[in-house]
Parts: C-alpha cells; structure tokens; sequence
C-alpha cells in the first residue's frame, strides 16, 4: 500500500458503490481501478473469455465493480477512464487482459497516463466522500 503511494497511485479498501462492494479502488494517472482480489487454493484457468475458478467466471464481478465505478464517477462529473481487474493470489494457467499478474502488473497500468497528480487527489478526494 505505501508503496502504491510513493508512486501516485491513491486506493480505497472494500468500496461500496450502492450496489455492491470493490475489494480496491485505486486512482493513478491513467484513471480509476475497480480491483477485486482473489485467493484459491485450486487452480484458476483464464482464456480470452474469462477467468475461471471451477464453473464460477470470475469477471463477472470485475466488469460490475467497473461498470459501477464508472456511473458513480459520471454522476460526479469525472470523464476519466475506468478498468476493472482481477488479481489472483494463487496458481493460474493462461492469459487473459483483465488479469494481473503481480504488483508491478498493477503499477504499470495507473503509473501512465493523462490525469495530473491534483486530477487524481479531485478524483481519489470524491470516491474517499463517497
């Protein structure tokens, strides 16, 4: 976490949208992170389609969580962009592009982008009022 912070990168624990709950939001310079955060002892199998642990997809809840932070920031007047992912703690076979791999997966995505660092403070200061 203070990590994340050192770097620009400003996060909310378990976020409750209205709708439901984000494990993480996190603001950085290329926008909003709807991040859920998972851990199996089994094997998570991801394809292009999803990311699997036995039959329940677990992008189900990412794309939610993202959709809801997206209507929550419009309604605030943000037209920032608005990722949602999933990073598993664990064993997992193949790819997909809403999987993290690790931390440095996760610095990467928000470490780059347009919002300057007072646009991510308004931002993160609106979702923390929220």
């Amino acid at each position: 976490a203070e990590q994340l912070e050192r770097k620009g990168i400003r996060f909310i624990r378990n976020f409750y949208t209205g709708e439901g709950d984000i494990d993480f939001v996190l603001v950085g310079r290329s926008g909003a992170v709807a991040l859920e955060v998972k851990s199996y002892s089994g094997t998570v199998v991801a394809s292009r389609g999803s990311v699997k642990y036995g039959k329940r997809d677990l992008l189900e809840q990412v794309e939610r969580g993202e959709r809801h932070l997206r209507e929550l920031l419009s309604e605030e007047g943000f037209s920032i962009p608005v990722m949602g992912r999933l990073l598993v703690l664990g064993e997992v076979r193949g790819r997909n592009g809403r999987l993290l791999r690790g931390m440095k997966d996760l610095e990467k995505l928000l470490r780059r982008g347009r919002l300057s660092e007072d646009e991510v403070e308004e931002v993160y200061g609106a979702l923390r009022g929220y």
